[in-house]
């Protein structure tokens, strides 16, 4: 126990250090009810910042430009590929498909999409960005399982799963038809292939640190505080589900299917032909319903594992999916349980996976005969639950700007200034509202110096507005500055608010404008429109007038010669039959003009107005996975 005092004291003097003053000064101003600070303030960020259609708007736009993205690496894309295709050691023209895989579509999918990330628009973050690239293929699924019966010609090709001997692992095969010579299925899209393939797909095509991470790709601009783009090659298998049912009896749809991933079980007999089944999409849709507490909470421990990082101390191998696991085990073990706070939920995570961790068995969400830290050596695992217990003991949370600047607004909530305030239930629901208005007779003229700029000022213009017939004031005001009612209409009618800076204090509306325009440029540096017709155009002519065989040998100088010479010829034509008459025109339309919804996720934010035949915003009642 005085170890873990000792280390306790230890890595607080280190992330002390790293602490503002202002926050060190908050902790000592709240003491042992610090912790109510984050349980308020980070609850409502959730609910403000991370909405879950507007979460999808922003992937839905992501989406737009990733389909521009695939078509410009079509051509690179598919001079990679074929070449691969044709020299494969087994061939089979009766139960293997002509044609090579194609890209379909890239969907964001990890801590980004799902609102677990801590990126903000214009100062970034520190966590990654994960795109899959779905791929398909001029084939059919045979059902996973157990071994299928030839079939005929006509019916090939079809792709069969084939369960190894770990838990959500497979290996493809193409299924063998009444024409076949050979006796036993053929490898399918082995995974180790796949991978070098996106591994050259990047190397060619992109700029910056390029490495392999598992099933994905990881490519990263030094200087980036971000941990970079994982592009994940995948293939989706609809209408499968591997887990055949759920304890609690609940009717999951599982409609959608999974997708698998090449990613083998390191020491498997087939490790480096085997893909891993991936449950991104269902896990997107999970951690989109929990309740913003609880998101916050993780939200909140994966700050607390940056701070410790940056702070020098030691912090084990604990990933951010064990994280997100261990929320979504919670929320399903307490359903409809009290809630205590994002600092509860910061302390029940950690015992959760240090419970876990001791078992040795993490269990999958989705299907939890998957064990996700089936990876990690003993000492791993004991590394972890050490730095977890400390995490325990430092009592510590996230986002403390946040806490800084909301700090005064929430210390000065108590129950019993609402007492005067009737509660209403609201007609969308079960949520209760309460009448703001005693709680602006708590705020200190200081406080309304700093959100009017000239208190005197504005108290001086009400007062002349108030002086005017009723028909002649500005719309809602009604009642003395100096009195609750007054400040809530002011403060809680924009129009009327904007309408007293502007007559009464023009500077503030400048500097207001100055803060609206400095937010704009960060969020035009980071969403900008997609790339125009004209730029991919220019882009490809680039490419067709430039030395595509040295391209290749600079960037793939383990590529040997004939084959270099091969790829280079075939990436030139596509080029050239991209570039011919109208097609570039008509591939670029097709881009930007759908909707994209790959993974089927819009059905939960808009629902289909039958009288008028248009879409609004909605919400969903079930969850489809």
């Amino acid at each position: 126990m005085h170890a873990v005092v000792h280390q306790v004291e230890r890595n607080w003097r280190l992330v002390e250090r790293r602490l503002d003053p202002v926050v060190q000064q908050l902790v000592e101003r709240c003491g042992s009810a610090a912790h109510l600070v984050p349980d308020t303030l980070l609850v409502a960020r959730d609910m403000v910042e991370n909405h879950g259609p507007s979460r999808q708007g922003y992937i839905t736009s992501c989406e737009v430009d990733d389909a521009i993205t695939t078509l410009v690496a079509s051509p690179l894309l598919s001079a990679l590929v074929e070449p691969r295709v044709a020299a494969a050691a087994a061939r089979c023209r009766h139960c293997q498909p002509h044609q090579p895989l194609r890209l379909v579509t890239c969907n964001r999918s990890g801590s980004s999409a799902e609102g677990l990330d801590d990126l903000s628009i214009g100062k970034g973050g520190t966590s990654d960005y994960d795109i899959m690239l779905e791929f398909d293929g001029p084939f059919r699924w045979a059902p996973p399982g157990a071994e299928p019966a030839d079939i005929e010609p006509r019916s090939a090709p079809q792709l069969w799963a084939r369960p190894t001997d770990n838990d959500g692992f497979v290996t493809l095969h193409w299924v063998r038809t009444a024409r076949c010579g050979h006796e036993e299925p053929l490898e399918a899209l082995p995974a180790d292939s796949v991978r070098r393939m996106m591994l050259d797909l990047c190397r060619v095509g992109m700029s910056g640190e390029i490495t392999p991470t598992g099933p994905a790709v990881n490519v990263w601009s030094p200087g980036d505080k971000d941990g970079g783009i994982d592009l994940v090659c995948c293939l989706l298998v609809r209408g499968w589900w591997p887990e055949p049912g759920w304890s609690d009896g609940a009717p999951w749809d599982t409609s959608f299917g999974v997708h698998l991933v090449p990613r083998g079980r390191p020491g498997s007999k087939t490790e480096f032909i085997e893909y891993r089944i991936s449950l991104s999409r269902a896990e997107l849709l999970a951690v989109r319903q929990l309740w913003p507490g609880l998101r916050a909470a993780v939200t909140s421990l994966k700050a607390i594992k940056n701070i410790l990082k940056e702070s020098g101390v030691a912090i084990g191998d604990l990933k951010s999916y064990f994280i997100k696991t261990a929320a979504l085990w919670l929320a399903q073990e307490t359903p409809g349980g009290a809630q205590t706070g994002v600092t509860d939920g910061v302390h029940r995570l950690l015992d959760w996976l240090e419970q876990r961790l001791a078992e040795g068995w993490l269990p999958c969400f989705f299907y939890p005969a998957i064990n996700v830290a089936a990876e990690l050596t003993t000492d791993r695992q004991q590394a972890i639950i050490g730095s977890l217990r400390l995490w325990y003991h430092h009592k510590m949370s996230g986002s403390h700007p946040q806490q800084c600047y909301l700090f005064m607004a929430w210390s000065v909530v108590d129950p019993a200034d609402l007492a005067d305030a009737e509660p209403m239930t609201s007609p969308v629901g079960d949520a209760v509202t309460l009448d703001v208005t005693p709680l602006t007779r708590l705020l200190t003229e200081s406080d309304l110096d700093d959100l009017l700029g000239d208190l005197a000022t504005v108290v001086a213009w009400w007062g002349r507005q108030l002086r005017r017939p009723p028909a002649e004031r500005p719309a809602g005001l009604t009642a003395e500055l100096d009195t609750p009612r007054g400040q809530a209409e002011l403060l809680l009618r924009p129009e009327l608010l904007l309408r007293a800076l502007s007559e009464a204090v023009p500077w503030k509306m400048d500097w207001c404008r100055e803060e609206d325009r400095k937010v704009k440029e960060d969020w035009v540096g980071n969403f900008r429109p997609p790339d125009t017709y004209q730029w991919c155009r220019q882009g490809f002519e680039e490419d067709l007038s430039s030395h595509l065989l040295c391209r290749l040998r600079v960037n793939l100088p383990e590529m040997d010669g004939p084959t270099a010479i091969a790829t280079a010829g075939l990436w030139r034509r596509r080029l050239q039959q991209l570039l011919t008459g109208d097609r570039l025109r008509a591939a670029y339309d097709a881009a930007v003009g759908r909707w994209p919804d790959r993974w089927q996720l819009l059905q939960y934010y808009l629902a289909e107005d039958d009288t008028q035949g248009k879409t609004f915003a909605g919400a969903a009642a079930r969850v489809s996975l």
